[in-house]
């Protein structure tokens, strides 16, 4: 998967921070009308993850796992729902948003892998690469390959990832054949320099 091209990346980091400014100062929600013309680029459907954080620290992640809109628009929508609709937040305040930083990974299209064994499963994960989707009986979740920082070891990875899709922490051993896996790599764009709040 090629690059994005800096101009385009700049572009992708402009709308997520009008996006989360305009709801902040106006209560209004942008549109994708607000941003045209842009580059093709940015028209082409794709996934995205935006993660804010302040001083290091989460406060914020949203984002959707395969591709069903233009990468603009899904940039956009994640980060006012990473800002405002993430439930384990509270609404990102004026205050919080001088202090925010925002990074954003675009996802290649996941590839469901076919395992026997939860063995055969730790084979297949490449720590620090591969984002891992698990879904199992209408119960889902994933994890950014930038959750191995902090789980770099396979098994406590699976076991996080099952009880974040509210399933037991082993159902990646006990459930293996019944359960579905798919991994996807990002590529991850960080801001060079926090602009000052409008």
């Amino acid at each position: 998967m090629p690059g994005l091209p800096e101009k385009a990346r700049e572009t992708l980091f402009r709308v997520a921070r009008i996006t989360i400014e305009t709801w902040l100062t106006q209560r209004k929600r942008v549109h994708q009308t607000d941003f045209l013309p842009v580059d093709p680029l940015l028209m082409e459907e794709r996934a995205s993850f935006v993660t804010l954080t302040i001083h290091g620290k989460l406060r914020g992640c949203v984002g959707s796992i395969v591709p069903y809109q233009p990468l603009l628009l899904d940039v956009s929508q994640n980060a006012f729902h990473a800002a405002f609709e993430d439930t384990r937040f509270l609404p990102l305040s004026r205050e919080e948003w001088k202090l925010t930083d925002i990074e954003i990974s675009l996802l290649t299209v996941p590839v469901e892998i076919h395992v026997s064994t939860w063995e055969e499963l730790l084979e297949q994960l490449h720590p620090g690469i591969d984002g891992v989707i698990i879904n199992h009986n209408g119960y889902q979740a994933t994890f950014l390959p930038q959750v191995w920082e902090s789980l770099p070891e396979k098994h406590e990875f699976m076991e996080a990832l099952c009880q974040k899709a509210g399933l037991s922490r082993f159902a990646y051993k006990t459930e293996t054949p019944r359960m579905s896996f798919y991994l996807y790599q990002v590529e991850i764009l960080e801001e060079t320099k926090r602009p000052s709040p409008q």
